[in-house]
C-alpha cells in the first residue's frame, strides 16, 4: 500500500506539473503497475499463515473415537466363579485423547525454514519477472527518444526546405530561377513532410506501448538520462535466486535426517465403555489411561541414501545453472562494453563530420542564390548535412541505451 501511494503521488506530481518522465520514474510505475508484483503480499500473508500452522503442531492434539462391536466369542473363566458374570458379545466403547509433542525430532522447525526458503524463493523470482520487464522499459524508452531526436531534426530540414522554396519562388517571378527548381523543392518539401507524418506514427505507437507496460499516459516530453559509468560486480537477481535455491537444497537434507529421529509424545485417554479397563466386569464403566507414547519411523532408511544422492544431483545441477548464467551475462556485458566504446568514438567523428557538412551546405546555399549551382544540387548538400545530424543523434541516443543496457544487465 505504501509504495502504491508513493507511486500514485509520483504520478499526479508528474502530471501536475508537466515534468519529463525519466527512466527510473518509468521504473517505479511500471513496477507498481506489474501484476505478478502484487502477489508479493499474497505469498507472506499465506506464508505466515502456513508457518503459524506448523507452529500449532506442539498444541495439545484432541481426538475423539468411537465403537460398537458385535463378537462371536468372549473371554470366559473355564471354572464358574461367583460374582464372575459372563461378557457381552456386543461391546461399546467412547474415548478421547489428548497428545502432547515433547520431541517431534526437529519436524515443524524444517517445516518452518522449508515455509520461508519457499517464500523467499517465490518473491526472488518475481523479481527476475520483473527485471525483463526493466529491460522492455529501457528498450522503448530509448526508441522514444530517438524518435524525439529524429523529429526534431526532421523539423528543422523541413523548415531549411520551405525556407528555400520561399526564396525560389520569389526569385522565378524575377526569371532568376528556372520553375524546374520550384518543382524540384515543392516535391521535397512534400518529401520531408512524409518523414515528418511517418516519424510522428512510430512515436504514437512506441509511447502507447511503453504506457501499457507503466500504467500511465506517455505524452509529455522524456528526461534523456545522465551519462552512466560501468559499475564493476554483478548484482543480478538470479544470483540471489540461486543462493536460495541452494539453501533450499539444504534444508532438505537436514529434512532427511528428521525423518530418522525418535518422536516422543505425552498422552491421556478418558473414555466409557462396555466392558472397560476391567475386561471381567459386564457393565458400563468410565476410565482413564496416561503415559509416555515413543515410535522410532524406521521406513524412511530404505530411501535415505537415494534421496539423499538426489538431492546432491540437485545441488550440482544448480552450480552448473549458476555459472552458465554468469558466463552468459559476462558475454552480454562485454558487448555493451564494445558498444560503449565503438559509439564514444564514432560521437567524436560526428562532431567533425558535421561541422564540414554545415560549411558545405552554407557555401552551397550562397551558390544557389547566385545562381552557381542548381536546387538539386543545394538539396543534396542539405540531405548530407541532415543525415550527419540524424547518424549523431542516433549514436548519442545508442551510447545511452548501451551505458544503460550495462548496468542493467550487471544488476546495478
Amino acid at each position: 500500500m505504501k509504495r502504491f501511494i508513493s507511486c500514485l503521488l509520483l504520478l499526479l506530481s508528474l502530471c501536475a506539473a508537466g515534468q519529463p518522465l525519466s527512466l527510473d520514474d518509468c521504473y517505479q510505475l511500471a513496477r507498481q503497475h506489474y501484476p505478478t508484483i502484487k502477489k508479493q503480499e499474497l505469498l507472506r500473508q499465506s506464508t505466515r499463515y502456513s508457518i503459524d500452522n506448523a507452529g500449532r503442531s506442539w498444541l495439545p492434539q484432541l481426538s475423539v473415537s468411537g465403537q460398537a462391536t458385535y463378537q462371536t466369542d468372549v473371554t470366559r473363566i473355564p471354572v464358574a466363579l461367583p460374582g464372575v458374570p459372563e461378557l457381552s458379545k456386543d461391546q461399546y466403547r467412547l474415548q478421547g485423547e489428548v497428545t502432547q509433542t515433547l520431541y517431534d525430532g526437529g519436524i515443524s522447525k524444517n517445516q518452518k525454514a522449508l515455509l520461508k526458503t519457499g517464500e523467499a524463493l517465490q518473491l526472488q523470482q518475481i523479481e527476475v519477472s520483473f527485471h525483463a520487464v526493466k529491460e522492455r522499459v529501457a528498450q522503448l524508452f530509448f526508441s522514444i527518444l530517438l524518435l524525439d531526436a529524429q523529429s526534431k531534426q526532421q523539423d528543422i530540414y523541413t523548415a531549411n526546405i520551405a525556407s528555400s522554396l520561399e526564396k525560389a519562388i520569389a526569385a522565378e517571378k524575377n526569371g532568376t530561377v528556372a520553375p524546374s527548381s520550384v518543382t524540384e523543392l515543392q516535391a521535397e518539401l512534400m518529401k520531408a513532410k512524409m518523414g515528418n507524418a511517418e516519424i510522428r506514427s512510430d512515436q504514437k505507437a512506441v509511447r502507447e506501448m511503453l504506457s501499457l507496460l507503466i500504467g500511465a499516459p506517455v505524452t509529455g516530453d522524456l528526461l534523456l538520462p545522465a551519462p552512466q559509468q560501468a559499475a564493476p560486480g554483478l548484482h543480478r537477481p538470479e544470483l540471489q535466486l540461486f543462493e536460495l535455491q541452494k539453501q533450499n537444497v539444504e534444508i532438505q537434507e537436514k529434512a532427511l535426517t528428521t525423518g530418522l529421529t525418535p518422536k516422543i509424545a505425552a498422552f491421556v485417554q478418558a473414555g466409557y465403555g462396555r466392558p472397560a479397563l476391567n475386561v471381567l466386569k459386564n457393565s458400563f464403566d468410565p476410565f482413564a489411561v496416561g503415559g509416555i507414547r515413543f515410535s522410532f519411523p524406521l521406513g524412511s532408511l530404505y530411501t535415505y541414501q537415494n534421496n539423499k544422492k538426489i538431492l546432491e544431483l540437485s545441488r550440482s545441477e544448480l552450480e552448473a545453472d549458476k555459472e552458465t548464467f554468469i558466463l552468459n551475462t559476462q558475454t552480454a556485458l562485454a558487448k555493451e562494453a564494445g558498444a560503449i566504446e565503438k559509439y564514444t568514438q564514432l560521437l567524436q567523428q560526428d562532431d567533425a563530420i558535421i561541422a564540414l557538412r554545415t560549411q558545405v551546405t552554407r557555401s552551397a546555399l550562397a551558390q544557389l542564390d547566385n545562381g552557381v549551382v542548381t536546387t538539386h544540387e543545394y538539396i543534396t548538400q542539405l540531405n548530407a548535412e541532415h543525415l550527419a545530424k540524424q547518424i549523431k543523434n542516433l549514436h548519442q541516443v545508442q551510447l545511452l541505451n548501451a551505458q544503460v543496457n550495462y548496468q542493467t544487465i550487471s544488476g546495478h
